[in-house]
């Protein structure tokens, strides 16, 4: 049923019913706009959207967040250097410059670049290493390197672990638990590696490996399989004694892989 050009709903007057299901409004405000008829007559809306916006703007002025940062004022470790709407550009006490949201600095949720919360997690990381007789060994550099690829976003390859949501299990958390899980490293060359590419740091996942192993298990290489196994083309090419180029060639020519594997020619 078609609605009456003057008919109040709120703070809200029928200028015109549209047909179908809209109805044009004019609210209190002054805001025009068209809005459906079952929202109007059911008691749904009653306003343009002023009310709630009126409701935030007083409940934000009567916050503590709400009062002005001026350029000088400090929050921890933080001094404000320019202020624009609700982002502050500071400079921190270790020397590094970072932005912070004003309700953040204010409420005193954010006082510092974040240094604090790295020195604090270094410093767990060094005593749990030190109570089990692994602070400065090359498994504890290489234990703490992991943790921090995958936890700590300004890490070298962070994209490429934490931002891909490669985690550490639990359990690793604990220096001594890695160590028990994995032992100490074979050579010098040998580095932690993840089996699958796609997994987490665990123990069933993780192995020693040198760099030929690493190389061959990184995400882009291409995987053949052939007589019940896969592995990578340079594998294969060492297993065959057959050129990589060779083994490319005969793949991208059709062949089937145990056929581009074996040392004779395809009739």
């Amino acid at each position: 049923m078609a609605i009456a050009s003057g008919t109040r709903f709120g703070r809200l007057v029928v200028v015109e019913d549209r047909g179908w299901e809209f109805v044009e409004v004019t609210c209190d405000c002054g805001t025009t706009k068209c809005l459906r008829r079952a929202n109007l007559t059911s008691g749904r809306t009653s306003s343009c959207g002023c009310v709630r916006a009126e409701r935030l703007r007083r409940k934000w002025a009567s916050h503590e967040s709400a009062r002005p940062v001026s350029a000088g004022q400090k929050f921890g470790k933080l001094t404000a250097l320019t202020v624009q709407r609700q982002k502050v550009l500071c400079q921190c006490g270790c020397g590094e410059q970072t932005v912070a949201r004003r309700y953040d600095l204010l409420s005193g949720k954010t006082t510092s670049c974040g240094c604090v919360a790295r020195a604090t997690a270094a410093e767990s990381l060094r005593q749990t290493a030190t109570i089990h007789g692994g602070w400065g060994s090359r498994e504890w550099n290489l234990w703490r390197n992991m943790i921090r690829r995958c936890e700590d976003p300004k890490a070298m390859g962070f994209e490429n672990y934490g931002g891909r949501d490669i985690r550490v299990c639990d359990n690793w958390k604990d220096f001594q638990v890695f160590l028990d899980d994995m032992g100490r490293a074979p050579s010098p060359t040998h580095t932690l590696d993840r089996i699958d590419n796609e997994g987490h740091y665990e123990a069933i996942n993780v192995r020693w490996a040198t760099p030929k192993q690493q190389a061959r298990n990184r995400r882009n290489n291409r995987i053949i399989e052939a007589f019940g196994r896969a592995q990578c083309l340079a594998a294969w090419a060492e297993e065959t004694e057959l050129s990589p180029t060779t083994i490319r060639y005969r793949l991208l020519k059709g062949w089937e892989p145990e056929d581009a594997l074996t040392r004779r020619s395809r009739a």
